[in-house]
C-alpha cells in the first residue's frame, strides 16, 4: 500500500479508536502510523499507543435529568436543596376562603391540568387508584349548588333551611367545584386481592382521596384561586349522580368550592404546642 495511503487509514482509524475508546483499535492505528512514517520522525513518536483520556473524565453535555441520582441508594433525589422550604411555603399559604367570585386568574385548560396531575401523581395504597374526580365549572358550578339547595330545602325545617341557604349562595356564587369520589368497586377488588388487609381498603381509600383534597387545594391557591371544602354528602349524592353521570359504584366524600377571592387572604389559625402533638426517638 502507499505510505500516503497507509497514513490517511492509519488516521482515520485512530479517530475511530478516539471516538469509540477501543484499546485494540487503538494499538492497531499507533502502529500503521508510525509504518507509514520515515523512521526519522516515527521514532520520536510515544512507544504507548494513542489514546483519549479525556473521554473517561470529560462531563457529558447531554441534557441532565431534573433529579440526580447517587450510586450508594436506590432512590431519586431531587436537584434543588430548597425543594422542601418551597413546598412549605404552599403548605402554609393554603386557608380556607369563603369571599369567593365567579371569575378565575387562570383559565379552565390550567384548572383541569391541576386535576389531571393531582390524579396522575398522588399515591394509593398498593396502587389501587380509587380516587375519582367530577371538575364542574361555570355555569354548570352554578347548576350544581341549585340542586343542593333543592335537596336541602326538601329535607330541612324551613329555619334550618334558611340558614343553610346563605352558605349555598357564597357557594354558587363562585366559580367552579371539584367533587371527589371513591369508586367502592375497586375498593372491594383489592380487598378481594389482598385478604390479610381486607379491613384496611376502606380506610386507605379514604386517605387517598384526602390526599388528593388537599394537593388540589393547595395547587389552586397558589395560582390565585380561593377555596373551600365542603362535606354535603350523602343527601345530594342521589341528585348529583342523575345530574353529572355518575357511576353507581361512586361514592360522594368532599366539594371543593373554589372562585377568585375577594378582600385579604386569610392568617393561619391557631395551632397545639409541637411538645403536644410530636414524640421524637433517637434524636
Amino acid at each position: 500500500m502507499h505510505p500516503v495511503l497507509r497514513a490517511l487509514l492509519a488516521i482515520l482509524l485512530l479517530a475511530l479508536a478516539l471516538s469509540l475508546n477501543s484499546p485494540s483499535t487503538q494499538r492497531m492505528a499507533t502502529k500503521l502510523i508510525k509504518r507509514s512514517l520515515p523512521p526519522s520522525i516515527a521514532r520520536f513518536l510515544p512507544k504507548q499507543p494513542f489514546q483519549a483520556p479525556f473521554l473517561a473524565h470529560k462531563p457529558s453535555l447531554s441534557p441532565q435529568p431534573i433529579y440526580t441520582r447517587t450510586f450508594n441508594t436506590s432512590y431519586p433525589t431531587m436537584a434543588s436543596p430548597t425543594s422542601a422550604a418551597t413546598l412549605f411555603e404552599a403548605v402554609k399559604y393554603r386557608h380556607s376562603v369563603y369571599t369567593l367570585t365567579d371569575e378565575t386568574p387562570i383559565p379552565n385548560e390550567r384548572i383541569e391540568e391541576i386535576v389531571q396531575d393531582t390524579l396522575l401523581n398522588v399515591p394509593s395504597a398498593f396502587n389501587s387508584q380509587t380516587t375519582r374526580l367530577v371538575l364542574v365549572l361555570a355555569e354548570e358550578h352554578k347548576k350544581l349548588w341549585e340542586l343542593v339547595r333543592e335537596v336541602y330545602r326538601q329535607q330541612l325545617p324551613a329555619e334550618k333551611f334558611e340558614q343553610a341557604n346563605k352558605r349555598f349562595g357564597g357557594f354558587q356564587g363562585a366559580y367552579g367545584t371539584v367533587l371527589f369520589y371513591e369508586d367502592t368497586s375497586v375498593v372491594r377488588e383489592f380487598q378481594e386481592k389482598f385478604k390479610t388487609y381486607q379491613d384496611r381498603f376502606p380506610g386507605w381509600s379514604e386517605q387517598t382521596n384526602g390526599m388528593h383534597q388537599y394537593v388540589i387545594w393547595t395547587a389552586f391557591e397558589l395560582e390565585g384561586l380561593g377555596a373551600n371544602l365542603q362535606h354535603y354528602n350523602p343527601l345530594i349524592d342521589t341528585r348529583l349522580a342523575t345530574e353529572f353521570g355518575v357511576p353507581e359504584t361512586w361514592d360522594l366524600k368532599a366539594q371543593l368550592v373554589f372562585g377568585k377571592p375577594t378582600g385579604e387572604h386569610p392568617e393561619a389559625k391557631p395551632k397545639n404546642e409541637i411538645s403536644k402533638t410530636l414524640k421524637v426517638f433517637g434524636k
